[in-house]
């Protein structure tokens, strides 16, 4: 006996339904992350920078300071511009500072350049890191710097200048060169005399028809330490000079 089932219009279109559903992929959306597992994700990143900051500190290495910089963010800046003004840092925390070239770092590393700190020569390393940020603050305490009239900061930050010996950095020595103040000139010849280049000898030859005697001595002098012999005069006439130490360094070098 067949029996007949009366399905009405509302039955296909059930079992379609159905049928799609059936086949149908539905995405359910990740659960966000809870609070907590932020706080805990952050945590760890500062747990990390913390043992960098430490190591930096008590055993300073340019590996640790390379690990800093590739971390970089606002938080890393922040961090080693509280070790500087702290005063206990090394070369590698200034040479980070500069690598960053945050210019939130410019006046703490002024301050503390020109801190009494016998046992570091920082204003080297700072000039550096002062040319590396290389914004208008810090070009200014450069030039600052090398008119202080204080001879140890004038002399290494020029020395750190002449170090770098880019055309950039050598323009800083080339504006002491044209002053009227004979302890300006004196100070750039003295970061010239830090690399021996074609253009180091020539700008150190030009200085020896310099009007000031000590000028011609500290150019002659560099000019020697190259195996240059062309300010040999120079030498001799130091060692008749008023100043005792640049008699025993005209000695030395005859």
């Amino acid at each position: 006996m067949k029996v007949k089932i009366s399905t009405g219009i509302g039955v296909p279109i059930v079992a379609a339904c159905i049928i799609l559903l059936g086949t149908r992929t539905v995405s359910i959306p990740k659960e966000a992350p809870q609070p907590a597992a932020v706080a805990q994700k952050k945590s760890v990143s500062d747990k990390h920078l913390d043992h960098l900051i430490a190591e930096l500190k008590n055993k300073p290495s340019r590996r640790v300071a390379r690990m800093l910089l590739k971390l970089k963010g606002p938080r890393v800046v922040e961090r080693l511009i509280a070790e500087v003004e702290g005063g206990n840092i090394s070369y590698y925390t200034i040479e980070a500072l500069g690598k960053l070239g945050d210019p939130r770092a410019v006046k703490p590393l002024v301050d503390y350049m020109y801190k009494d700190r016998p046992y570091f020569s920082n204003s080297y390393f700072v000039a550096q890191a002062l040319y590396r940020i290389n914004d208008e603050p810090a070009r200014s305490a450069l030039k600052a710097a090398l008119r202080s009239q204080n001879k140890e900061i004038e002399h290494t930050v020029a020395a750190g200048l002449g170090d770098l010996g880019t055309p950039q950095a050598l323009e800083f020595l080339n504006e002491l060169l044209k002053s009227k103040t004979p302890e300006h000139r004196i100070t750039g010849v003295l970061g010239y005399c830090r690399k021996d280049t074609g253009r180091a000898r020539d700008v150190l030859v030009a200085s020896l028809d310099d009007p000031n005697e000590y000028v011609r001595f500290y150019a002659a002098r560099g000019l020697q330490k190259m195996g240059d012999e062309r300010g040999i005069a120079d030498l001799i006439d130091g060692l008749s000079l008023p100043d005792k130490r640049v008699r025993w360094q005209a000695a030395g070098l005859l």
